[in-house]
């Protein structure tokens, strides 16, 4: 039996890999991880670039953000300073 260490990272990766770009919304990347059953993304460039890597985002760290997000925007905006 073939020892786990002595399997090449290409027996074990998706391909083609599954990518998401900067802009992509906490709300997709945890769909995604759902779909995909991932817990870690490459992001990418629209070149195709690697830029850094999104993981570890629970439905509930998702939901505490989508949380934030509505209350910030639900604030209300003072106006900008007279000049």
């Amino acid at each position: 039996m073939r020892e786990v260490l002595d399997i090449p990272v290409g027996d074990l990766m998706s391909a083609p890999a599954v990518t998401v770009r900067p802009e992509t919304s906490i709300d997709e990347l945890t769909r995604l991880m759902a779909e995909h059953d991932y817990n870690a993304f490459p992001v990418t460039s629209e070149t195709g670039a690697l830029q850094g890597y999104a993981w570890g985002v629970t439905r509930k760290q998702a939901m505490i953000a989508r949380e934030a997000a509505q209350a910030e925007s639900s604030l209300p905006r003072s106006p900008a300073p007279a000049r």
